[in-house]
């Protein structure tokens, strides 16, 4: 590898819901790394910060939907609401200096992997590009609308409503 392929960072993740905050605590624990989640939103928290319909909870117990590196033991319920849950993640990213690591309103556009270097090269929202020696994808799903395959539901007249794409206006 000459100088000019030195990568920009040693890890770059994508998404800052859940499992990119347990990843940039890991990260952040390894003396020296150069490390950055890059997340597409302004706030982190993934799902939980973007499904906000009522009613909106988790479906386990929530003494189980804790990091093992920050346990809650003080839940409001049994199966905590997504308000509840997003300021926990709020807290995690807080109280554990995770937000210096955390690239906010930053979508990762591509990521290419340059076989000769051995390096992943990266497009950001902005056109900026940078290198990384490993990505990390802490992309959830869950907030992208997924619609049934019903018949005439293209043609459907009324209104069309996802609870990924939840309009608090209802």
């Amino acid at each position: 590898m000459s100088a000019v392929d030195i990568p920009d960072l040693d890890v770059a993740v994508i998404g800052a819901g859940f499992a990119g905050i347990a990843m940039a605590h890991a990260l952040q624990g390894l003396s020296g790394l150069r490390f950055r989640v890059f997340e597409k939103a302004a706030r982190a928290g993934g799902t939980w910060r973007d499904n906000i319909y009522p009613g909106c909870a988790c479906d386990i117990p929530s003494q189980l939907y804790s990091l093992s590196f920050a346990p809650k033991h003080d839940w409001s319920r049994m199966f905590a609401g997504q308000d509840e849950i997003l300021g926990y993640l709020d807290d995690v990213v807080d109280q554990h200096g995770l937000a210096r690591n955390i690239a906010l309103n930053t979508s990762v556009d591509q990521a290419i992997w340059d076989e000769g270097g051995a390096i992943w090269r990266l497009v950001l929202g902005d056109g900026k590009q940078l290198t990384a020696r490993s990505l990390v994808s802490a992309m959830g799903v869950l907030h992208h609308a997924a619609f049934p395959d019903i018949v005439g539901l293209v043609d459907c007249a009324g209104r069309i409503v996802h609870t990924a794409q939840w309009d608090i206006n209802l």
